[in-house]
């Protein structure tokens, strides 16, 4: 019974150990909220820190709070494994959980903007936001919009806008104006992304004033005008935006050779091949690397070049261009490898995840089995002591109660033995003639026998060995009949139940002839049903 009581404490207990969330030093959070309003602050206060004497719990909390100072003063990281130790240790606490997950994404995200693994960070970070109903708006915002854009690179419009919309909805529970702003231009990019022009346009024009803005938020609206302007075919437009974006106040915000190419690209259309000739040779010349737009410039160029008949420049870039063919369909492919490998790795999680709560379903629909199998035990032994309980008490009751009938028995056995002792020795001593004295001791021994038999029908029902009712079977009966049929139910001769009732054996075999005489008539003696 009590390793019963054991196992179930244990297993009860095994479910709900847990740390404790939130429990984390009153310096530390207060820099937690230092670093939404003041990051710098933030920051000087935990480069001074000492964090030697903290708990792991709380270090990993620090770590925690130092990679979100870093992303917000834009530090450039090397390596992710503070993070990673803070998203192992707060997995507890399901906010800090989330928060280091996202930020865990957000720096591989920072190192490698190809690393599928950061996005996948993200994911889980959401999950858990959905799990434990975590609402708060700027982390949920955060990791909607990092998601939408991770959608967005890999041309997933559907998906991008489902969680840039969300992006918007936490960022208008928040002050931060630059955050919504950020989130509008993230949502217009993907309606040009899916061509709704109209929505994008609209957008676009419900901004702020341009001037008001930041260089690094003009560099974003113009650019998105410019591809706006360029897909509904105002080139005028688009050439207005761009020789915007190529002023000399952009040139950190900006890459001027896709702003070229661009350019290049208008003027060809607009039938201007000596300016698209131009800007198309800016572009080549801007170039640094050898990317697919280097590629698609000199085989650009190549054309409007020989549109124009100058066709020594265009078997230069021709050549040029074929030469960098191979390593434009190697880059093609390897693109293409890279997202299949990202799309393969995001049905890996998912399906990993599936199986993880699939696997922890069955533990806990184990854990609950096993608990309810011992619970049964515990109560059939319950209901298994408690039935040996009653039938104890009950044998108990019933042995009291005969042990007080058969001691009672024998008093009164006791008590007509002397009173005809008695009777007797009168009887013999005075050597009774008289008539008269005869019948009085005939009288007496009457008297004696009718006491005899109330005080053993009083017993009988006082011990609840026979109901207290002259009736039975429908029939009326005597005391005597009554004791009679007890005794004989008990299994008693005549001679032991005369012996009983102050009788004679003859009378009370009359007396079972009567009893059955009254049931139905018949001469042979039957036991009478009593309680």
């Amino acid at each position: 019974m009590r390793l019963l009581c054991f196992l179930v404490a244990l297993l009860c207990a095994g479910g709900c150990v847990r740390h404790k969330p939130g429990h984390y030093p009153a310096d530390l959070v207060a820099i937690d909220s230092l670093l939404r309003s003041d990051a710098e602050k933030g920051w000087a206060l935990l480069a001074d820190y000492d964090a030697g004497g903290l708990s792991r719990t709380s270090k990993a909390y620090y770590g925690l709070l130092y990679t979100i100072a870093a992303d917000k003063l834009d530090s450039v990281f090397q390596s992710d494994s503070l993070i990673n130790d803070a998203s192992y240790r707060l997995r507890h606490d399901p906010m800090q959980h989330a928060r280091s997950m996202f930020y865990s994404g957000l720096v591989r995200y920072r190192i490698n903007k190809e690393d599928t693994v950061a996005f996948q960070r993200m994911v889980e970070a959401r999950n858990i936001c959905e799990k434990y109903k975590i609402e708060e708006p700027f982390l949920r915002g955060m990791i909607a919009y990092y998601l939408a854009a991770n959608h967005l690179f890999y041309n997933n419009c559907t998906e991008a806008l489902t969680y840039q919309q969300e992006a918007i909805k936490y960022g208008s529970m928040q002050d931060d104006t630059l955050s919504q702003l950020a989130d509008k231009i993230g949502l217009s990019s993907i309606y040009i992304s899916m061509d709704s022009l109209d929505e994008a346009e609209k957008i676009l024009r419900s901004l702020p004033p341009e001037e008001t803005l930041s260089l690094d938020f003009q560099s974003h609206i113009y650019s998105l005008c410019s591809l706006l302007s360029e897909l509904q075919d105002d080139n005028e437009k688009s050439l207005y935006y761009i020789k915007k974006l190529l002023l000399p106040d952009f040139a950190d915000y900006v890459n001027e050779a896709p702003l070229y190419y661009s350019m290049s690209s208008i003027f060809h259309n607009l039938n201007m091949p000596d300016s698209a000739l131009y800007y198309g040779e800016k572009a080549i010349a801007s170039i640094k690397d050898t990317s697919i737009l280097y590629y698609e410039a000199f085989r650009h160029t190549a054309v409007v070049a020989s549109e124009l008949k100058n066709y020594k420049i265009a078997a230069q870039y021709f050549e040029q261009a074929l030469n960098l063919s191979l390593d434009y369909a190697e880059e093609i492919a390897k693109q293409r490898l890279i997202e299949i490998e990202k799309r393969y790795d995001m049905l890996r999680v998912k399906q990993e995840s599936a199986e993880e709560k699939a696997q922890l379903h069955k533990y806990i629909a184990i854990l609950v089995v096993a608990l309810l199998i011992v619970l049964i035990v515990l109560f059939l032994h319950y209901a298994k002591h408690v039935k040996r309980k009653a039938q104890e008490t009950e044998i108990q009751d019933n042995l009291q109660k005969q042990k007080v009938a058969s001691n009672a028995l024998l008093l009164t056995l006791k008590y007509n033995a002397e009173m005809d002792e008695r009777i007797e020795i009168i009887s013999n001593k005075e050597n009774i003639a008289n008539i008269n004295i005869k019948n009085e001791l005939q009288k007496l021994k009457k008297q004696t026998r009718k006491v005899t038999l109330d005080n053993i029908y009083n017993l009988l029902v006082d011990n609840e060995l026979m109901a207290d009712t002259d009736e039975l079977n429908g029939f009326k009966f005597t005391k005597e009949e009554l004791l009679i049929n007890y005794f004989m139910n008990q299994g008693w001769d005549n001679k032991q139940i005369a012996q009983i009732i102050n009788s004679t054996p003859q009378i009370i075999k009359t007396k079972k002839y009567q009893i059955n005489q009254k049931i139905d008539g018949k001469s042979t003696p039957q036991p009478l049903e009593t309680e």
